[in-house]
């Protein structure tokens, strides 16, 4: 199963631990579906601080009429205000799900989608890592902007994922499969839980499932992959 976001208001809060903090090394990854064009702008999937804010990241989908035209962005800011972003080299058509993977070190930023390497990158210079991880994570916004579609199977890794786990992803391996690392976990069920003990909070996300595409090859929703 996925959450469904209408774009008006849907989105789930996590609170503030430190599973959130982003480290000088890791892997956020999950599936992404947007069904239209429909709105103007960027749809958020994943941010955590506010647009422009000192220690806040997000991860953004562009919109068909936002250039660059339907392309991937993760945008970080350390507490100084140093940013690291770049977008993908390549849109991502609307209907179908995709895999979206980021990773990076202290050296490089760089994205995978579904299973295959971006050949964009953008080079870690003048930001300093970690994160702090006061404030809350948000699933679905950013300040007032909301995600029109549905996402599913979100996870971070305090570690950068190879290339070989990214592509077992991308194929519906689960992310409790591959626990090393394994910081936070999305399974985004039936009953929306996270399985790594942080606190979510839920805004209308839970009302209509949409079925990802390898929801039947999971055997539980609640497997406790996080001490």
């Amino acid at each position: 199963m996925a959450w469904m976001f209408n774009g008006q208001g849907d989105h789930a809060a996590l609170s503030p631990c430190a599973s959130l903090l982003l480290g000088p090394a890791g892997t956020i990854a999950g599936w992404a579906r947007r069904p239209d064009s429909s709105g103007v702008g960027a749809d958020y999937l994943l941010s955590a601080g506010n647009y422009g804010a000192a220690s806040s990241w997000y991860l953004n989908w562009n919109r068909a009429s936002q250039y660059p035209y339907e392309k991937f962005r993760m945008t970080l800011r350390d507490a100084a205000s140093h940013v690291v972003a770049t977008y993908a080299s390549a849109p991502l058509s609307e209907g179908p799900w995709h895999h979206v993977a980021v990773v990076w070190d202290p050296s490089v930023m760089r994205y995978y989608f579904n299973g295959a390497l971006d050949p964009a990158s953008v080079p870690m210079i003048g930001i300093t890592l970690p994160f702090d991880p006061a404030t809350p994570m948000s699933v679905g916004r950013l300040g007032a902007a909301y995600f029109t579609g549905s996402l599913a199977e979100f996870a971070k890794w305090n570690r950068v994922l190879s290339a070989a786990e990214v592509a077992l992803l991308a194929r519906g391996v689960t992310a409790e499969r591959i626990p090393a690392g394994l910081a936070w976990y999305l399974p985004m069920g039936p009953t929306g839980e996270l399985v790594a003990r942080v606190p979510t909070r839920h805004y209308g996300t839970q009302t209509v499932p949409d079925p990802w595409p390898f929801h039947r090859r999971r055997s539980s929703w609640a497997r406790e992959v996080a001490a």
